[in-house]
């Protein structure tokens, strides 16, 4: 199925998007009301806070902006770190 901008159908939705770290160098960032997801500089994955569920950060050489912290907090968005191996 193809969308505007080749984003996934499920951004285009209702549903819930679980936002997944799980690269080394991954990022997660604040941008306007958006949560998004940098590897290595480019864009993998970008939200509206108010569409996610969840965070999973599965690497120990990820960062996250205090804002996206912050903007997860007042959604009450949990935001889980896992060891890489689960």
């Amino acid at each position: 199925m193809s969308t505007p901008a080749g984003l996934p159908p499920e951004v285009l939705s209702d549903a819930k998007v679980t936002l997944v770290l799980s690269e080394p160098g991954s990022a997660l960032q604040l941008t306007g009301e958006r949560l998004v997801v940098r590897v290595a500089g480019n864009v993998a994955q970008e939200v509206p806070v108010v569409r996610v569920d969840q965070v999973l950060v599965q690497t120990r050489a990820a960062s996250l902006s205090s804002a996206a912290l912050r903007a997860c907090a007042l959604q009450g968005v949990p935001v889980t770190l896992l060891e890489p191996t689960g």
